[in-house]
């Protein structure tokens, strides 16, 4: 099992060096606590990217849309 694990961890590595796979890399973090603060900050990064709040509709759009969906 261990071997199969760091054989998934190298074609990780060797994907992600070659340009065809994009992450951050989490390794030798100190404690299962500070890996969730990386996680935690990488999905708020994500979520902040795809959905800007700049682009979040205002109260009438956003009353609309429910309209819309419920119509449907």
């Amino acid at each position: 099992m261990a071997e199969r694990l760091l054989e998934l961890k190298k074609n990780i590595r060797a994907e992600h060096t070659a340009g065809k796979l994009n992450y951050s890399p989490r390794e030798n973090y100190p404690d299962p606590e500070a890996l969730g603060e990386l996680v935690l900050a990488d999905f708020t990064e994500l979520i902040n990217r795809l959905y800007p709040e700049s682009e979040i509709p205002d109260p009438i759009e956003q009353e609309a849309v429910r309209h819309d969906a419920y119509g449907r």
